[in-house]
């Protein structure tokens, strides 16, 4: 088991606190996150960008959309499901050959155009299919990475992580995903962040980079569907811009070692011109990749 301690009602009620606390005073999580980094060996703060790439339209979008952001210092890594990779060949194998970074999304396509809403919502939430089909799907994107690019992927996202969080859940995916040689996931939320660090040890040779959240509600998620897509949405996209860039702001300011690890899909963001102006403003501590990260926290 990867996840040990209190009964999972125990845990529970202790993120319940811990979220109420770091909603009242942020900065004591902010300040945390300097013990985290500091202890595994970063030195600073590292900003993060990835895209999850769930329909057509994203990866048609990406002709355009990663130029732009690479032309401000912002390298993205990309999280593909598989039929979508297979179904736009060209465009991901050119950018794979620029360098960009590509995780397993899955294989199934995880969204559907509605048409009464005229958006694309979510199906296919692995929390609701079972084990076995969360198995097949995980080792047929694998696929589809290793058939497209000729190597096999070092990292996965979870389809809606958000909705597959229990410890059950959770230990499940590391272990599948270590006994495929994966070294690291980007599939949990905030408040894992909060909890172990922005980045941390499963073991000793495989990490877990939790997406960030925002500046004064630390568990709350900071992505595009929620700030600019979604229906009946509480929040605006001026609270998107604000968060990340007060958060960016601070950590810079302060130095603190910590991964900022946000995400958002290419058809929410490629004509939102007030948020590349803010990416911009965090190019200076811009990563391109997980793995490498990974790497350089091992060989330390």
């Amino acid at each position: 088991m990867f996840t040990s301690g209190p009964s999972a009602i125990a845990e529970q009620a202790f993120q319940v606190g811990v979220k109420a606390l770091s909603r009242c005073f942020p900065g004591s999580t902010h300040r945390l996150q300097n013990y985290y980094g500091s202890r595994i060996g970063l030195t600073g703060p590292i900003f993060l960008f990835s895209l999850d790439c769930d329909t057509h339209e994203d990866a048609r979008i990406l002709t355009k959309l990663v130029p732009r952001l690479r032309g401000i210092g912002v390298t993205p890594i990309l999280a593909v499901p598989g039929e979508i990779l297979l179904a736009n060949d060209t465009i991901f194998l050119e950018l794979y050959r620029s360098g960009i970074e590509f995780i397993n999304h899955g294989y199934k396509l995880h969204t559907q155009f509605d048409p009464d809403s005229g958006k694309h919502l979510s199906c296919f939430f692995y929390d609701q299919i079972g084990l076995p089909r969360v198995e097949q799907d995980i080792r047929e994107g694998h696929e589809a990475i290793e058939k497209l690019f000729g190597v096999a992927p070092k990292g996965f996202r979870a389809p809606h992580f958000g909705t597959f969080q229990s410890r059950s859940n959770i230990n499940s995916l590391y272990s599948l995903l270590i006994s495929m040689g994966y070294r690291f996931s980007t599939s949990t939320v905030p408040i894992r962040g909060v909890l172990k660090g922005s980045v941390h040890q499963v073991t000793p040779s495989f990490w877990e980079f939790p997406v960030s959240g925002c500046f004064d509600r630390p568990t709350t998620i900071l992505d595009s569907w929620s700030f600019r897509e979604a229906p009946n949405r509480r929040f605006e996209e001026s609270d998107y811009i604000d968060q990340m860039t007060k958060l960016g702001n601070v950590y810079m300011k302060e130095n603190i070692p910590s991964i900022l690890n946000y995400y958002a899909d290419p058809s929410h963001i490629h004509d939102w011109s007030e948020l590349f102006t803010s990416l911009e403003k965090l190019k200076s501590i811009a990563g391109s990749s997980y793995i490498d990260i990974v790497n350089r926290l091992e060989s330390r």
